[in-house]
């Protein structure tokens, strides 16, 4: 249930680490695309992998593969992409809970 809150910061603007960023993009549609990624159940589980702690530091992201962002992903568009069986498909699908 550990899921992400992303959200656009003005440009020129600064953070703490308690923050990790993506970016710059150049244009709201790439940005937008990169935040349904990190939405997606497959992007979840990649972060579960190495994951052990409530804290998420920038090696649990170590798994998870970078992907196009001119275009928007799904799971079921990642699932085919990296050619999971029906088998992993489901344990993916039973280990990462949705979006409440």
């Amino acid at each position: 249930t550990d899921w992400l809150n992303p959200f656009f910061a003005d440009k020129n603007s600064c953070c703490t680490e308690t923050y990790l960023l993506i970016g710059p993009f150049d244009d709201k549609e790439t940005a937008n695309n990169v935040i349904q990624y990190t939405q997606t159940k497959f992007f979840h589980f990649m972060i579960g992998l190495t994951k052990i702690t409530q804290n998420t530091m920038q090696k649990a992201y170590s798994y998870v593969p970078l992907q196009d962002f001119n275009e928007g992903w799904t799971d079921q568009r990642l699932y085919q992409k990296y050619g999971l069986s029906e088998e992993e498909i489901n344990f993916i699908e039973s280990m990462i809970r949705p979006m409440e």
